[in-house]
């Protein structure tokens, strides 16, 4: 959009979530699902500048279950989110499978082959 403003829309995260009391959760909704991907690396990028912490910590900090999983979920890339909760699944003893099932079994081959090749790139398997 002409009038994005990355550091505005930061400014407004902070104020509606760290800055006060409590948390307007549907500010937070409306901003990180009203944006592109490019755009919420922008404000990410604005978020972590001006206030020395990431969005993601922020979110963290903020929510919590699955709403938290699915807001940081919109900060990543789709394969770069699913290679994230993939490797959290097979991390340590065993591995949990409800998670790893969910995402490589809603997902067609081809999807599942780029999931797969961007796994192995960024962990370096």
């Amino acid at each position: 959009a002409e009038d994005f403003d990355a550091a505005q829309v930061a400014a407004t995260l902070y104020a509606d979530g760290a800055a006060k009391w409590g948390t307007d959760e549907a500010s937070f909704i409306d901003i990180l699902t009203g944006h592109t991907v490019t755009e919420l690396k922008q404000i990410c990028d604005a978020y972590d500048s001006a206030y020395n912490c990431s969005l993601e910590a922020a979110i963290k900090s903020e929510f919590s279950g699955v709403l938290e999983t699915g807001l940081v979920g919109l900060l990543y890339e789709p394969e770069d989110f699913y290679c994230k909760l993939l490797k959290q699944a097979t991390d340590g003893l065993g591995a949990t499978e409800a998670t790893v099932s969910r995402i490589l079994g809603c997902h067609d081959k081809a999807s599942v082959h780029r999931i797969a090749q961007r796994y192995f790139e960024r962990y370096d398997v």
